[in-house]
């Protein structure tokens, strides 16, 4: 049986086993020559889109980025109007006037400081639904076995979002051996503390219960309701109520 099965493979199967390797190989070459070609002026077509887009706008060419005089403004102030979509969850009983109930709810954020929204709300308008590509913005979503209706909305929101290293200027409100208290917009509470104070030259009287500088040139008190500008240092933030700890304290205008 052995020798017979030999026999066959030596006169029948091999040739055709040789035949079906040498196609194989062919295809795989001509593979390999249609895919260098095709990368080849690929490559040349991307170049030259790649270049064209560069070449689109002047400001691409020197590295300059292009901004509006508002995000410029906007960098400088803490004080930034932006767009922010929100989920809300109503109750079917809140379908009869579905805009006023979300209403109450974004009210419920207002003057809280909140990571989504990158700072403290402080005020919202334009309040408007957001759809899902199918002109369907207005119609909520059922999740689960729950009987909340889900809506995302999308306003226009002013947001109090200062950053370290911004120039912030308050409201004296206390002075300390300890800090200087300020206030911010009339509502953020903010603090230098001696340390810093003593770094920019002040000195604490204890008699006058006041914050002095004297200098050369002119003599400067720290006292209640004067206002001074300062350096943001840290950010605290506590169950939606944020403190401000700034340093490089200077009198920007004395109560008289």
């Amino acid at each position: 049986i052995r020798m017979r099965q030999k026999k066959k493979n030596k006169h029948g199967n091999v040739p055709k086993r040789r035949q079906r390797r040498k196609l194989k190989s062919k295809k795989k070459e001509s593979k390999r020559q249609r895919r260098s070609t095709g990368s080849s002026s690929g490559d040349k077509t991307e170049n030259k889109t790649a270049a064209a887009a560069v070449t689109d706008s002047p400001a691409q060419k020197e590295g300059i980025r292009e901004e509006s005089p508002s995000q410029q403004q906007q960098q400088q102030s803490p004080y930034v109007k932006r767009k922010i979509q929100i989920s809300v969850a109503l109750y079917p009983s809140a379908l009869e006037n579905k805009t006023t109930f979300i209403k109450k709810q974004i009210r419920s954020l207002l003057l809280k400081y909140s990571e989504g929204i990158g700072g403290v709300l402080l005020a919202f308008d334009n309040l408007k639904f957001v759809g899902d590509g199918k002109g369907k913005g207005s119609l909520g979503k059922i999740r689960y076995e729950l009987p909340h209706i889900h809506y995302v909305v999308e306003i226009d929101a002013l947001v109090f979002s200062p950053k370290e290293g911004m120039k912030l200027t308050g409201k004296v409100n206390e002075c300390y051996p300890s800090h200087v208290g300020l206030l911010i917009g009339s509502f953020f509470n903010a603090m230098v503390p001696s340390d810093h104070l003593r770094a920019s030259g002040y000195v604490f009287d204890q008699d006058l219960q006041q914050w002095l500088l004297d200098t050369e040139e002119d003599s400067k008190v720290i006292g209640e309701n004067d206002l001074i500008t300062m350096k943001l240092e840290k950010l605290r933030e506590c169950a939606g109520i944020i403190s401000l700890e700034g340093s490089q304290p200077s009198l920007v205008k004395a109560e008289t």
